[in-house]
């Protein structure tokens, strides 16, 4: 890809995660020792924010540089990184490597922490209805 050319020039040092088939390992270890995670869009066609990445990569404690996607001022996640155009991306991730302390205080902050809260608060009450659903519906089939 261009991309790591680009960054591979800029003497950053990169250790490409890929995504195979959905599966990742030691994913959580990977994050907590990344300062920058560069995450670009599949393929062209794809626009979407990835928030699978994005989400835990930043709760992990890495800054995470991502390449803009369409409706990110509608979405939740729009502080949990730094948003770019793939051209850009290699001297943004330069600047925040010379400026590291700065850009950390910029996006963890109080809000930040706030707002990882309130998702583990609501990941824990939508995994809570779910398991109480799917036991009820086992007992109204053990009655039957």
């Amino acid at each position: 890809m261009a991309i790591l050319i680009r960054l591979g020039e800029n003497s950053l040092k990169l250790a490409p995660i890929k995504n195979i088939q959905g599966i990742y390992t030691n994913i959580k270890k990977i994050y907590s020792q990344t300062t920058i995670l560069i995450n670009i869009h599949q393929t062209e066609h794809h626009h979407t924010a990835e928030e699978l990445r994005i989400i835990p990569a930043a709760v992990s404690g890495a800054i995470v540089i991502s390449e803009k996607s369409p409706l990110l001022k509608h979405t939740f996640i729009e502080r949990f990184a730094l948003w770019s155009s793939v051209d850009k991306i290699p001297s943004l991730a330069n600047n925040v490597l010379e400026n590291l302390d700065f850009y950390h205080d910029q996006i963890f902050n109080e809000r930040l922490s706030k707002r990882f809260k309130k998702l583990k608060k609501y990941n824990s009450l939508t995994a809570r209805y779910v398991i109480n659903r799917l036991e009820n519906q086992a007992r109204l089939q053990n009655l039957h």
